[in-house]
């Protein structure tokens, strides 16, 4: 359940923490709200992330939006790609909910030019701004009580504290390649391992497996992920796993790290404002737009399997920590003034 209030995905606390946090006079719902509970509400924002594609189906939350008759702003939306020569062919309910941002005159604010240029020139809508994911509104006001630091001193190159992340979600049992890696890596090495929606993981760090119904099915993909007895790795999880579902605790455990590295966005996203040097691994059109919008350090996944996944601080570039954080007060400058023309104010 702590999981499925996450979206599945504890990466999501970033970017809804970011709006919500950022909108003045904000009041928080779920995407299952109650009509009533809008009724001193003037505007509806609403929390998006990878709905541009073929599977999501959001007609039901438009048809009850529609109701409200308030202007809707989509913020964070991303196209999801299988190709990036194609444009995904989206469901009747996203398009209706996409029609209704504008027809509300609200707005839809994309995490990149490639899925803006998606909805202006394909779908031919006009309420498009690209503005970047709004995780990044977090580094302006001050966390557990202190602001997140502008820049972070170069760390120690010997015997860092090194997290890694990798992706897989849920019940899924198909990392490969590098990815696949990236799991064992953290094991073999006793490094930090960052988890944001690996189900069998959050359950084995927690003692939840124990009774659980999927309990043997989750032991049987851990020990295929990491190839070593469930006992081993249970301890090692125990020990050396993060996962947290506040985000001042999530921010507060990367920032005892000294370098982080993986094909989490929002992992990666999360170090740099803890203070912690990262590179994200860039694996799909999501994370590469994501990537170049936000400014974020990167190495393509291709580079990294050319090259061997090896000791990931081969890949950290302080040029690049550098022109990231210099480049916050712009970015959110320019989230400011995307909401400012619509009437909204950023704190």
């Amino acid at each position: 359940m702590f999981l499925q209030n996450l979206g599945s995905n504890s990466g999501n606390i970033l970017f809804s923490e970011g709006l919500y946090r950022s909108v003045k006079d904000a009041k928080r719902l779920t995407y299952h709200f109650d009509n009533h509970a809008l009724d001193d509400c003037d505007v509806v924002v609403i929390a998006a992330a990878n709905w541009l594609n073929a599977s999501s189906d959001f007609g039901e939350i438009a048809a009850r939006l529609e109701q409200t008759k308030l202007p809707i702003i989509i913020c964070g939306l991303g196209m999801q790609q299988t190709n990036p020569h194609e444009y995904p062919e989206l469901t009747e309910g996203t398009m209706r909910l996409l029609r209704l941002a504008e027809s509300s005159q609200g707005a839809i604010f994309t995490r990149g030019d490639q899925s803006a240029a998606f909805l202006e020139k394909v779908l031919k809508l006009h309420c498009v701004v690209s503005t970047g994911c709004p995780s990044l509104l977090l580094a302006k006001p001050a966390l557990n009580g202190r602001p997140v630091p502008a820049k972070r001193r170069r760390f120690r190159l010997q015997g860092p504290k090194l997290g890694l992340h990798s992706t897989r979600h849920l019940w899924d049992r198909t990392a490969v390649g590098v990815q696949l890696k990236l799991y064992r890596q953290a094991m073999s090495s006793s490094s930090s391992l960052i988890l944001q929606s690996e189900l069998p993981e959050i359950l084995a760090l927690s003692g939840g497996l124990r009774g659980h119904e999927s309990g043997k099915a989750a032991v049987a993909i851990l020990e295929r992920v990491y190839a070593k007895p469930f006992a081993k790795i249970q301890d090692y999880l125990q020990k050396k796993a993060i996962y947290h579902a506040q985000l001042e605790d999530w921010l507060g455990a990367l920032g005892e790290l000294d370098f982080c590295f993986g094909t989490r966005v929002h992992g990666t996203i999360a170090a740099l404002l803890a203070g912690t040097p990262a590179v994200l691994m860039v694996h799909d059109g999501r994370t590469a737009e994501l990537a170049q919008r936000m400014n974020l350090p990167s190495i393509k996944a291709s580079e990294v399997t050319q090259a061997g996944l090896g000791d990931p601080l081969q890949y950290f570039d302080q040029h690049a920590q550098d022109a990231f954080y210099q480049g916050i007060h712009d970015y959110r400058e320019h989230y400011r003034k995307a909401f400012s023309d619509i009437g909204i104010a950023l704190h």
